[in-house]
């Protein structure tokens, strides 16, 4: 039996070089640059530490070979200081309700805002930093190597927070340009994929054992107050 749909090429692009390589995270489709007609652009990350911006349109045909440039659809190219190892756009400023991309890297998250300006009478796109995050645990300068995140309204917030898993389990709740709270996943060996599901207002991943966990943004924030509390007791002098 034939099917009823067919999917064809609209428009593709080569990214980078020999050699550039890239992980299963590092695209996103979203109107980043906050462009009043809503186009939505393709945005890539390579672990090379390159950052590209893409406004895809359609354009000749596969007979004139035209199909295939899309050198004009280019319009942001920047190299960052690190590798790029996942990338996601939602509502990250401050104040505001523009988008605005946050880029994770090994040892730190930054979050930047797409910009379009007028230089030399030209229009051109820059990537502006709004804030950044050293990644460390707890504030404690504890290693935190990242390995995924995820991003959404945790907890029923009106702005998207972020959520940055490391290598060895440990989830780090990002609010804004603060560090809400962080907290080690017990049943974690190695990382795996990560996501949040709003209705549940609940992290969702898979652990090392290929079983599906579900965490609640509630339990995980009390449990880190909990801890917090402890240490500030363990700190205080004894009483005489």
């Amino acid at each position: 039996m034939s099917s009823l749909f067919q999917a064809r090429e609209w428009w593709r692009t080569r990214l980078g070089g020999a050699g550039e390589e890239f992980c299963h995270g590092s695209l996103a489709v979203a109107n980043v640059d906050n462009a009043a007609d809503g186009g939505c652009k393709v945005i890539t990350g390579s672990l090379q530490g390159m950052l590209r911006l893409y406004s895809p349109r359609q354009r000749g045909s596969e007979s004139d070979g035209s199909r295939g440039d899309s050198s004009q659809d280019l319009l942001l190219e920047q190299p960052l200081d690190h590798p790029i190892l996942q990338l996601e756009v939602g509502k990250f400023m401050m104040h505001g309700e523009q988008l605005a991309v946050a880029v994770l890297h090994p040892r730190r998250l930054v979050v930047y805002s797409i910009e379009l300006k007028i230089m030399s009478g030209e229009a051109v796109h820059t990537a502006e930093v709004l804030y950044r995050h050293d990644l460390t645990a707890n504030n404690s300068g504890e290693s935190f190597t990242a390995y995924n995140m995820c991003c959404g309204t945790f907890g029923g917030s009106e702005r998207d927070s972020i959520c940055v898993q490391s290598m060895d389990g440990k989830l780090q709740l990002l609010e804004g340009n603060a560090c809400a709270f962080c907290r080690r996943l017990v049943t974690c060996l190695v990382p795996g994929p990560l996501c949040y599901v709003p209705r549940l207002e609940s992290f969702v991943t898979c652990n090392s054992a290929c079983e599906i966990e579900c965490y609640r943004y509630q339990a995980l924030a009390a449990a880190a107050d909990m801890e917090r509390e402890e240490e500030g007791d363990d700190k205080r002098p004894d009483e005489a």
